[in-house]
């Protein structure tokens, strides 16, 4: 199960992921991706991946895609720093 919560705030947009991040549930971060970019002008976009659970190849090459359009990749913990610095590096 992947949880999405999107907060919408004057200056940006926060999305926190919770619990998995993998095979259908990619689709889900994509069509919610895609809902936020659509609607011009593109607000500054956080990703809090603070809560992930797993996630498997798909969804670090959909986070790495976020990230190259913009995304701020955000966490705390030594495994999910490690991710980010993975994912950036894609």
């Amino acid at each position: 199960m992947l949880r999405i919560t999107v907060h919408s705030e004057e200056q940006a947009t926060r999305l926190v992921l919770e619990g998995k991040l993998s095979g259908l549930h990619v689709e889900e971060l994509r069509k919610c991706w895609q809902q936020i970019i659509s609607s011009p002008p593109l607000p500054s976009v956080q990703v809090n991946l603070t809560d992930l659970t797993e996630i498997d190849s798909e969804g670090k090459e959909l986070l790495a895609q976020l990230h190259r359009q913009g995304a701020r990749l955000v966490g705390s913990g030594v495994m999910i720093e490690s991710l980010i610095g993975e994912i950036k590096s894609l």
